[in-house]
């Protein structure tokens, strides 16, 4: 990112980008292999200078005046870095802070998979990011799957006592889809199977087909709680009881109850 492509997008009506951000540089991290890195970003990114190139793209594209939201994706190796994370890149003018659990796929499903959190963890540090909230400008956008009781975006207060944190339910399969670099429609970004190939059918006939008919029969009941999220669930149960995780996570969220008072 530079000032250059910044102004490139500006002009093709870009307004707004978000960024992948899992550590505030607080801290360094050692990975399996006693290699040293300055953050456990720049280790998940496996690039030495990952975090201070992502902190200059941030300030660079706020610079130009864009609205830059950070995405951070919550694992073992970052649990108690969240809170920190989310001030700081709200000090450097960041209006949206995007947090989720990682998701196991791609890279990570090949060597993160060690980095998977339980149920009660997850609740935990949405718990905490929500409080921090309370007084700062940064929004807080919490993804599913999430047990707390929160606003949509929409109904947001602007009174500073109040939480600034808010969680949607999911859009997929409703009126949003996903096409990847192959062209390929998928249900979600995170779903590993096609549904059909927008070069051999119209994305209007795979939108309207039969199986994708099934799969939001099947899905969108999930998605649309604003609770839990299909493919959250279809990753997680390659490798863990989906059942027992989201039961610790709603023993953990009732037992942290939040509250505006």
């Amino acid at each position: 990112m530079n000032v250059e492509i910044c102004k490139e997008l500006k002009e093709a009506g870009v307004t707004r980008i978000q960024i992948g951000l899992d550590s505030s540089g607080d801290s360094g991290y050692e990975d399996d292999y006693q290699n040293k890195w300055d953050t456990f970003h720049s280790w998940l990114r496996d690039d030495g200078m990952g975090f201070n190139k992502t902190i200059e793209a941030i300030e660079i594209a706020i610079k130009a005046g864009m609205d830059v939201s950070v995405r951070y994706s919550l694992c073992h190796s970052n649990l108690n870095d969240v809170v920190k994370t989310y001030q700081f890149v709200s000090s450097l003018g960041v209006s949206k802070f995007k947090f989720r659990v990682l998701f196991p796929d791609g890279r990570a499903k090949g060597r993160l998979v060690h980095e998977l959190i339980s149920g009660e963890e997850m609740a935990n540090a949405q718990y905490d990011l929500i409080q921090s909230s309370k007084g700062n400008k940064t929004v807080v956008e919490i993804t599913q799957p999430c047990l707390y009781t929160l606003p949509g975006r929409s109904n947001l207060s602007i009174d500073s006592q109040y939480f600034n944190s808010f969680k949607e339910s999911c859009p997929c399969g409703t009126v949003a889809a996903y096409i990847d670099s192959n062209r390929d429609v998928k249900y979600c970004l995170f779903d590993e199977n096609a549904l059909g190939n927008v070069c051999d059918d119209s994305f209007l006939d795979i939108w309207n087909s039969g199986l994708m008919k099934e799969v939001r029969k099947e899905r969108c009941p999930l998605d649309r709680s604003g609770s839990d999220c299909s493919s959250f669930k279809l990753l997680y149960s390659q490798f863990i009881d989906y059942q027992s995780f989201m039961n610790a996570c709603i023993k953990g969220a009732k037992e942290k109850k939040l509250s505006n008072d």
